[in-house]
């Protein structure tokens, strides 16, 4: 599950499972609200049936997030995913994965397989938790349509490449990578 980790002058190259977020745009507005997600979080199914849900809220306050800035002005169509270090977070006690704004989907096919293989490459956003919810959890209920992001687990072996947003000179650009480093790290391999 955990593949080789590489520093790349794109970002940090993992390959971990995740969850790829289908939302209508007012959703997606609120999600990057860190007030929102702190205070409320949100509830989406990952199958077609509607019986297997992830719970997601803030893992920090909003003041004290890893990427307290939200993505910039034209990113409004670009997907959002969370990385988590496992395939199925557990009920009882959230995990912590990243929640992430991808950026492009770069396809490679291996020429002695005919498996294509695909590396996401993406930004942080902001550090979260994530628990599997019980079928019977009245919260899944009270959720109306037009408030249902929907979810598509990704492979236990997605590869990533995770960078931050960058709204400095180009003079920051090694802090900034050193920074999603330690946070890749201390957040997913815990």
């Amino acid at each position: 599950m955990h593949g080789p980790t590489e520093l790349r002058e794109e970002g940090l190259f993992v390959q971990y499972p995740g969850f790829k977020l289908y939302c209508n745009e007012i959703q997606r507005v609120l999600l990057l609200d860190s007030n929102t997600l702190s205070r409320y979080g949100f509830t989406f199914p990952v199958d077609s049936d509607f019986h297997e849900w992830y719970r997601v809220e803030a893992a920090d306050e909003p003041n004290k997030r890893f990427m307290a800035t939200l993505p910039l002005p034209g990113d409004e169509d670009k997907k959002l995913t969370i990385i988590v270090s496992r395939p199925q977070p557990r009920e009882r006690l959230p995990d912590i994965g990243l929640l992430v704004q991808v950026d492009e989907i770069a396809s490679n096919v291996n020429e002695g397989d005919a498996q294509r293989t695909d590396t996401i490459y993406c930004k942080i956003i902001s550090r979260v938790k994530i628990r599997r919810v019980q079928s019977g959890d009245n919260s899944v209920l009270r959720i109306q349509d037009n408030e249902v992001c929907y979810g598509e687990a990704l492979s236990v072996n997605q590869k990533w490449v995770v960078d931050g947003f960058d709204h400095s000179d180009g003079d920051k650009q090694i802090s900034r990578t050193g920074r999603v480093l330690a946070t890749v790290r201390t957040t997913l391999l815990r």
